[in-house]
């Protein structure tokens, strides 16, 4: 069950400040649910703060700052906005998100949170479906908006044997205030590495989370990660601990066999039509295991997630031309999208995702996309 910190019993009106964010609205969300006046503010209204109103919190209205208790901020606002200036004046209490997230995750017995480069909200989704077919209780924050949960889970947060499960990005060094009792690490790539000065620091907080955990769950195909302890998932090496091998990719499906330390686990059919999700749904299973959940209900978990907005959605087929939207945002990501789906005749629209981003990957950016023949940049 989730129980106030001594932070959180200072407070009752909680203010968000970039409260539209996926991670944001998740917990603003979850602390509504949990019976505190949350409102917030944001430049944007899209599908979040939509959503967000939809649940009767309130959002950019007069005076809500001003009679706030607690703030919370997202990495992703400059020191110098006018709201943070603002709050500061009032001398307001300001946390970050991360450390709200990890505030909220130190209430709970069992904690699993979902790291790595790529796939993070695939995977954290993955595990949402095979704990709630195997009936634990769960509660849940999620980078992107599931087909049937949306980007939060608050379904349990008065059942104390809940667990909490969360995915947790190392953007601006936010993964060291996280301390899971599962470690899920999928991948690590040269990303956010403003933040960290060099790769080797930013593999370096990737090996503390690890250790920081009770358990962590590898990706034995990623040779930093297979350098260290713990339970390795391979879908290239059958000797790992769990493997996965392909038996049918179809054009909405792949089907896939799972070994677990060598011996047949269990046969899936899972709802993607990339090849890359087969390790996560393999990440997934390896948690799942640890959590000592059974082959049937994992195997339901995944056959029963239909996808995530923004990974690999469909968004429209007109006259027989599929569009999809994929938020592959690293060049690495992106040469896998534009190998698996892209041809000669496919019409190509990238938007850069961050300036940092862009800038410190420029020449790899400009390699993966030099494969599309009809390629349009959003700026």
């Amino acid at each position: 069950m989730c129980r106030k910190t001594e932070k959180l019993k200072r407070a009752f009106s909680v203010y968000f400040v970039g409260i539209g964010g996926i991670s944001m609205s998740a917990l603003a969300i979850y602390l509504h649910d949990m019976g505190f006046c949350v409102c917030g503010y944001d430049k944007t209204e899209g599908q979040t703060v939509k959503i967000l109103k939809q649940k009767g919190i309130a959002v950019n209205q007069i005076g809500l700052l001003e009679n706030c208790d607690l703030a919370v901020v997202s990495s992703a606002i400059d020191n110098e906005n006018e709201q943070i200036k603002k709050l500061r004046r009032l001398n307001k209490p300001i946390i970050s998100r991360a450390l709200l997230l990890s505030e909220i995750a130190s209430t709970y017995d069992k904690v699993i949170g979902v790291a790595g480069t790529h796939g993070k909200t695939t995977a954290t989704c993955l595990i949402a479906h095979i704990l709630k077919s195997a009936q634990m209780p769960v509660n849940a924050h999620i980078g992107g908006l599931d087909s049937v949960f949306g980007n939060v889970i608050t379904d349990d947060l008065k059942n104390k044997n809940s667990l909490f499960l969360s995915e947790v990005c190392e953007y601006k060094q936010n993964l060291k205030f996280f301390n899971p009792t599962v470690a899920v690490i999928l991948n690590v790539d040269d990303d956010h590495l403003e933040s960290y000065g060099s790769f080797d620091k930013l593999k370096e907080e990737f090996k503390s989370y690890a250790e920081r955990s009770k358990l962590a769950v590898l990706n034995a195909d990623d040779q930093f990660l297979n350098s260290l302890n713990g339970i390795k998932f391979s879908v290239k090496n059958k000797n790992s601990d769990y493997f996965a091998q392909i038996i049918n990719k179809g054009q909405n499906c792949i089907e896939y066999a799972v070994y677990e330390y060598g011996a047949p686990l269990l046969t899936v059919k899972a709802n993607s039509f990339f090849t890359h999700d087969v390790a996560n749904g393999l990440a997934s299973v390896a948690c799942a295991r640890a959590l000592e959940i059974n082959a049937e209900s994992i195997k339901k978990g995944i056959e029963n997630f239909k996808g995530v907005k923004r990974r690999g959605e469909v968004v429209a087929v007109i006259n027989g031309c599929t569009i999809f939207a994929d938020y592959a945002h690293h060049p690495s990501q992106v040469i896998n999208v534009i190998n698996e789906v892209v041809t000669d005749n496919t019409a190509v629209l990238f938007q850069s995702h961050t300036y940092s981003r862009t800038k410190g990957l420029f020449k790899q950016f400009v390699y993966a996309l030099n494969r599309c023949k009809n390629l349009y940049i959003f700026s």
